[in-house]
């Protein structure tokens, strides 16, 4: 054993949980570990083991895209490879994608921080303060050659899609989809007969929209929770059974995180 894998056993020994404190405030709405939680919780550990890290990017790719108020967002994406060192010069290496979008000068700073956040949290397996016990879920499987009927969908109340629309901070048109909701409900609620029926009526010009935005945001708490291959396989099957959030970006987050869990499972293979 080379005396970085002595090293790097050290430093996941003395490694504490790093919680998920900082919160998406960008309309997503989801608990995550920064970049400066990571290294706030590693720098000393490192140091005092004699353990660093060096990068090489393997390819990467930039992209424009327009932003909702008619700007334009930089869009970046690395493949890097890091080096984990000791002081003798022996070596481990790892992989991972860093993938973000800025609209200033940022966004390579912002991918490359993305990517060794995550090259170091799988590197030494750092535990979140949320553990997930499997054995507490005691799902019920279908019988074989059976398929779940569908599920009836569930008109919402007015108050309850108000709050929906509270909530949209990012979605694209943002004031026109309420200017252009509240007009219609407006003019249908006016109506004295019937009132479910309208009711239905409208939340289906409306629906596919609110339906897309719950998708997606659930989709993206999904993968922000992913930690293994099972929980991979389920936001599989929610992404595949949810034609509305099937998106380029969505599908680029979801081929993101089969690199990373790939790279996990990798990683553990070597060690054992």
């Amino acid at each position: 054993m080379a005396k970085i894998h002595k090293q790097m056993i050290a430093v996941m020994k003395a490694c504490k949980a790093i919680g998920k404190a900082q919160r998406n405030t960008q309309g997503q709405g989801y608990n995550f570990r920064g970049i400066d939680d990571v290294y706030n919780g590693l720098n000393e550990i490192l140091s005092d083991n004699g353990v660093f890290t060096t990068s090489e990017i393997l390819s990467e790719k930039s992209e424009e895209r327009k932003s909702r108020n008619g700007g334009v967002l930089i869009y970046r994406i690395f493949h890097i490879e890091w080096t984990f060192w000791a002081d003798d010069g022996s070596t481990v290496h790892s992989e991972t994608i860093g993938e973000a979008m800025d609209s200033g000068d940022k966004a390579s700073n912002k991918a490359m921080s993305v990517a060794h956040k995550y090259a170091l949290l799988q590197a030494f397996a750092i535990p979140t303060q949320e553990p997930k016990d499997p054995e507490n879920e005691n799902p019920e499987p279908l019988p074989r050659g059976t398929t779940p009927p569908p599920q009836p969908v569930k008109l919402p109340k007015r108050t309850d899609v108000q709050k929906i629309l509270k909530g949209i901070k990012t979605f694209d048109g943002y004031k026109n989809y309420v200017k252009g909701f509240n007009e219609q409900w407006g003019n249908i609620w006016k109506l004295e007969s019937k009132k479910d029926q309208t009711w239905e009526e409208l939340f289906n010009i409306r629906k596919n929209s609110i339906l897309e935005m719950e998708g997606t945001t659930e989709f993206l708490k999904m993968t922000d929770q992913c930690e293994t291959e099972e929980d991979l396989k389920k936001i599989e099957e929610f992404f595949e059974g949810n034609p509305l959030i099937q998106s380029q970006a969505n599908k680029n987050q979801l081929n993101i995180l089969k690199s990373e869990i790939n790279d996990k499972k990798a990683a553990e293979n070597g060690k054992s």
